[in-house]
């Protein structure tokens, strides 16, 4: 029986779990309740909460059901006696269409269906207007899965953190290979900082605004490339309390990252592709090691 459940993490979940032969399906749960229109839908395991529901952040007129609330549960007190909560209020995971000549932003849930509750992993499925994913949980494992059915032109983490020209001061984002990218957003160095906006992407090999940075960036993403995944990230520079996600190189044409703090993403092609999303408290050096382990469990088909 063990050696059967084995394989179907290895086969089906393809996450870098050990499953115990006497574990039971009580491990972790989802729970979904309608509200406000919308739905909230919570997500949780021995090593982490994730909620997704309607955003406090007002987008365009609209507060858009994403992900919300994602942080280790090891930390949660600390986070609340502290008064960090603002540390892990992250609108992560969501998806809109720039503006040509406006925003269009992932609205309310029409329906949250758990599709697979097992030993293994649990999994709901997520359907907006314009886009439907599932997000799946595994046991004792502080990583989320996301595998995009459809999405609306691109997909957005924005943690909830400072704006302005300082706010580097306050949070950091972390990418693999940014030491030897051509590229950053350190105001220190001069020579590679090219400011923010939609005409100022960190990666770019689309043919759109692609001359007015000297040319499409190589499509295996050079040294960003870490076993076929970009690893991306950023964190509260004081507290290390932050995010990491995975995301496959080929199946991405931008990276866009806004003032240290966010990155957007427009993935390439129709089909359906996987990401992994996970919490971090200890910076940068947290994201990058966390996202190389998880690639290295995970391979690509593309490396």
């Amino acid at each position: 029986m063990c050696a059967r459940v084995s394989k179907l993490v290895i086969a089906t979940a393809m996450m870098f779990i050990y499953v115990n032969c006497g574990m039971t399906k009580d491990w972790g749960s989802i729970t979904i309740r309608p509200v406000e229109g919308s739905y909230e839908v919570v997500l949780e395991n021995s090593k982490i909460r994730a909620v997704y529901k309607k955003s406090p952040n007002n987008w365009a007129g609209r507060h858009p059901t994403c992900m919300v609330e994602f942080y280790y549960k090891k930390i949660e007190k600390e986070l609340i006696e502290n008064g960090r909560w603002d540390d892990v209020l992250d609108p992560l995971d969501h998806s809109k269409r720039p503006p040509r000549p406006l925003h269009h932003y992932r609205e309310a849930l029409l329906s949250a269906e758990v599709v697979y509750d097992g030993r293994d992993r649990k999994t709901v499925r997520l359907k907006w207007k314009n886009s439907e994913e599932e997000v799946s949980i595994f046991p004792d494992s502080a990583v989320i899965q996301i595998d995009y059915l459809r999405w609306y032109v691109l997909i957005t983490d924005w943690p909830n953190w400072p704006k302005g020209e300082d706010a580097y001061k306050e949070q950091m984002f972390a990418v693999y290979g940014a030491d030897k990218w051509h590229r950053t957003y350190d105001p220190n160095d001069t020579e590679r900082t090219p400011g923010v906006g939609y005409h100022k992407m960190y990666f770019n090999h689309a043919d759109r605004d692609a001359d007015k940075q000297g040319g499409k960036d190589p499509a295996d993403g050079g040294p960003l490339n870490y076993k076929g995944y970009f690893i991306i990230g950023a964190y509260k520079t004081a507290t290390g309390v932050g995010y990491g996600r995975i995301i496959p190189v080929h199946r991405i044409n931008v990276l866009i990252l806004w003032s240290y703090r966010a990155w957007e993403f427009f993935p390439t092609g129709k089909e359906r592709f996987t990401t992994f999303l996970f919490p971090v408290s200890e910076g940068a050096r947290e994201i990058i090691d966390t996202g190389k382990r998880i690639a290295a469990a995970n391979p690509t088909l593309r490396q």
